[in-house]
């Protein structure tokens, strides 16, 4: 097999296997991870969450609410 570019650092590497795509298990991981991330940010949840812009989060602190996620029947509560 001749050497090929790892997907993730695009470092040339002999490939053990005809399907390896990334040159370290640790390379493998990291594209994984950020793949993951990106899948998230394109939904708009972070952590299984929806996501909270920082202005909705400034306004809940001015008007003393804490922002809870209503997810699962969950309300806002005073701070």
């Amino acid at each position: 097999m001749e050497k090929q570019r790892c997907d993730n650092c695009d470092r040339q590497f002999q490939p053990a296997k005809s399907w390896q795509r990334f040159c370290t298990p640790k390379c493998r991981d990291a594209w994984h991870y950020e793949q993951w991330k990106l899948a998230q940010a394109d939904v708009g949840q972070v952590n299984g969450h929806g996501a909270v812009s920082g202005t909705a989060i400034v306004e809940a602190i001015k008007s003393r609410v804490a922002p809870v996620i209503a997810e699962n029947g969950l309300r806002r509560r005073a701070l």
